[in-house]
């Protein structure tokens, strides 16, 4: 069962970084990257697959030649 989100009001504006560390800190590696792996997901969702791009060299003869 999912904790329900709250809106947390801040102080200051380091203050979501700090708990954003100490949340991680107390983590396992194994929980850091199913987290990972969540937030990546949704990434994608948000805005999108990532293009894969060909690379390729080209070798042509100049113009001037």
């Amino acid at each position: 069962m999912e904790k329900k989100k709250r809106i947390t009001v801040y102080k200051n504006l380091n203050d979501p970084h700090l708990e954003q560390v100490r949340t991680y800190a107390r983590m396992t590696p194994q929980e850091r990257w199913e987290e990972y792996l969540k937030m990546r997901k949704l990434f994608f969702e948000l805005g999108g697959s990532p293009v894969q791009a060909t690379q390729r060299i080209s070798i042509i003869k100049p113009t001037w030649m």
